[in-house]
């Protein structure tokens, strides 16, 4: 019942390899029911910057099914066309749960609020 301001994931059992248990949906799940209205996740993953890899790309998809509306951050330098396909670096998930994450609408050339949304 306990709920909370920050969570940070950051669990490793060597310097690229993240328990199992802590990459999956149910426990991204579980962890959203702990956070706080206005709280924030924050998600430290050493992975492929730039998803040339099956876990950069599973991660990033399970990541977003649970907190859809979220940012992330390259933390390391890292060169986005080098040939390395192991080359890993830092990357920060960030989710802060607030009444518009949940929002799903998209513009469209129909239906276009562009113009009310913006906060002026």
């Amino acid at each position: 019942t306990t709920q909370y301001d920050l969570i940070i994931l950051d669990a490793y059992t060597n310097i690229s390899a993240i328990p199992m248990e802590c990459i999956t949906r149910d426990f991204l799940l579980e962890v959203k029911s702990l956070l706080k209205k206005g709280g924030i996740v924050v998600a430290n993953v050493v992975t492929n910057a730039d998803f040339r890899d099956k876990f950069a790309v599973r991660y990033d998809n399970t990541f977003s099914s649970v907190f859809p509306v979220h940012s992330r951050q390259v933390l390391s330098p890292f060169n986005p066309w080098a040939r390395d396909a192991s080359y890993f670096v830092n990357v920060i998930y960030s989710y802060y749960n607030n009444s518009l994450t949940d929002d799903t609408s998209l513009y469209t050339d129909d239906k276009n609020t562009y113009s009310l949304d913006r906060q002026h």
